[in-house]
């Protein structure tokens, strides 16, 4: 029985601290500033652009030079007239912009038509140059950049180059002395790593959900050195691995083993609560870790080279090899699902769909599958070789070299591409498409002329409702 009296003493009284340390934070005035709420909800192109000045702040400061960029452009608005002399780039992954909608060429474009043969392809007979190369159709679908210009500075160059021509041109750079920058991590908040509340407000500012307790015992009053040392703590406790304490600063290892301070700011603020229109007291925290950029291809940010000369260099890690070339092919992909009810009585009366004995429905469909041509041809050979179903061109094409005679397969695959037959049939393709296209316009035209007639008949009040209206469109005579 005393056991029992103790632990509910035991409870009553934490209840009674926790409700005394609530009840004290709240309050129908602001103990400490009111911060606004611009400055703990970020907007994703405002964070681009300071991360990245964090990160070129940092670099500097290792060197011994005060620049102080972060401080001179904190606004949206300050970038037409600050003192930053340099074009941020910002990265859809930084949360601000969609990936890239795929670019196709228009259809009516003869580029649609621009065909070389597969064999030609495959075994690297066409020497393309970079001119035509440019002229082909493609499609990109990707990660998008946006350069923050500001104030009125000028890029000589913005070149977007593979990882092994990025890194020669870094070579280059740094052999002439003409690197002014390189970017290859960015600083990131932590971002909310508070559990004790739901309050999205309270988890914008208060990240590592620091107690008003441990900001009067542990921070208040306290020496740099101490604060850094409860903050480390603090972040170890909430996940963030990988910190350590020199003196009064805090840092972080990248995978070079190059130290990276930590940014961070602690300050009590009072938070308006709507609601309950009052304020409650917290502990607003801005804590920025470095993070390299990951080598894998899936990190879609790359790294950036600023040279002296103003050029910038980006480094395009979604890019094929230089010569490379990429397909857009058809692909046939084929899947099983087991009928529904109505589906089987539906093929009981009608045939269609096609149901197997067991009871399945077999689908087929022709997917887009764009990838360099070697992993087409790789693919292409293993598929073979296991007895596959062809799926798409290429490996129809292995197929035939396979199984054909050499006089079929030439037949097939090569000399309609040498003596004028193909191209005499595209061009009877594209005459006959132009045609078809012409008729479907005049066609189109009738059409819509015809059932505005019919409309205009319609409102007429005269027209007598129970009459069946029959017309013949010119097109179905």
């Amino acid at each position: 029985m005393k056991i029992k009296n103790l632990m509910l003493m035991m409870i009553i009284a934490s209840t009674a601290t926790a409700y005394a340390e609530e009840t004290t934070n709240i309050s129908k005035t602001p103990k400490f500033r009111v911060p606004n709420e611009a400055e703990y909800v970020v907007a994703f192109e405002n964070r681009a652009y300071t991360d990245f000045l964090r990160t070129v702040d940092e670099q500097n400061r290792s060197k011994g030079i005060d620049s102080g960029y972060t401080k001179k452009a904190t606004k949206k608005s300050q970038r037409l007239h600050d003192d930053v002399d340099l074009i941020p780039v910002g990265n859809t992954s930084d949360g601000f912009l969609e990936k890239d909608d795929p670019k196709y060429v228009r259809y009516e474009s003869e580029l649609k038509y621009n065909f070389r043969d597969l064999d030609s392809v495959i075994n690297n007979k066409l020497n393309l140059d970079k001119e035509y190369l440019d002229k082909l159709g493609y499609q990109r679908s990707s990660y998008a950049n946006r350069f923050y210009f500001g104030n009125g500075n000028i890029a000589k160059d913005i070149i977007y180059l593979s990882k092994d021509n990025f890194e020669k041109e870094v070579e280059k750079s740094e052999k002439n002395g003409n690197e002014k920058y390189l970017i290859e991590g960015a600083y990131k908040t932590i971002g909310p790593r508070n559990t004790a509340t739901n309050d999205q407000t309270e988890k914008n500012t208060n990240l590592l959900g620091i107690t008003m307790e441990e900001y009067y015992s542990k921070i208040e009053g306290k020496s740099k050195t101490e604060v850094a040392k409860f903050l480390q703590e603090k972040m170890t406790e909430k996940g963030v691995i990988g910190v350590f304490q020199k003196e009064d600063d805090l840092y972080t290892k990248d995978n070079k083993g190059k130290e990276w301070k930590v940014l961070w700011s602690i300050e009590p603020v009072s938070l308006y609560r709507t609601t309950e229109e009052d304020f409650r007291d917290t502990i607003f925290t801005k804590i920025y870790t470095y993070t390299p950029f990951n080598d894998d291809a899936k990190e879609e940010r790359g790294k950036i080279l600023y040279t002296k000369d103003n050029g910038i260099y980006l480094q395009d890690k979604l890019t094929a090899k230089d010569g490379e070339m990429i397909l857009k092919l058809k692909e046939k992909k084929t899947g099983k699902r087991k009928a529904t009810e109505d589906e089987i009585n539906e093929s009981w009366y009608t045939g269609f769909p096609e149901i197997d004995s067991d009871g399945y429905i077999t689908k087929t469909t022709y997917e887009d599958v764009i990838k360099p041509l070697r992993e087409f041809m790789n693919s292409a050979k293993e598929n073979f070789e296991a007895g596959k179903e062809q799926t798409n061109i290429v490996e129809k094409y292995y197929y035939d070299k396979k199984n054909l005679s050499p006089s079929d397969f030439e037949a097939k695959w090569i000399t309609p591409f040498k003596d004028g037959s193909f191209e005499n049939n595209l061009k009877d393709l594209k005459k006959e498409i132009s045609e078809n296209k012409k008729k479907i316009e005049i066609a189109s035209k009738e059409y819509e002329e015809a059932k505005k007639r019919v409309d205009e008949l319609r409102r007429n009040p005269i027209w007598p409702d129970k009459i069946a209206t029959f017309y013949v469109f010119k097109g179905e005579r």
